[in-house]
């Protein structure tokens, strides 16, 4: 995406976008990068109901797991 090598568009953003768009795959390399990069906006991914569908899986309790903002809520 152009606009995301201009810093335009955070990795945290994109995540949402690709999480809304069904393509979860992408969705955990950008939450990834956004945790890597510390992107502030990556302290709403526990309640943020945009990314519901990646908190269901063990992908994300991984990816949590590099960070300190604690367990999902169940």
């Amino acid at each position: 995406m152009e606009l995301h090598g201009r810093g335009a568009i955070n990795d945290y953003a994109l995540a949402v976008y690709y999480a809304e768009s069904d393509d979860c795959d992408r969705a955990f390399a950008m939450l990834a990068c956004a945790i890597d990069t510390r992107v502030p906006a990556v302290s709403y991914a526990l309640v943020d109901p945009r990314i519901d569908a990646l908190r269901r899986g063990p992908r994300f309790r991984a990816l949590l797991a590099r960070t300190n903002l604690g367990a999902p809520p169940r």
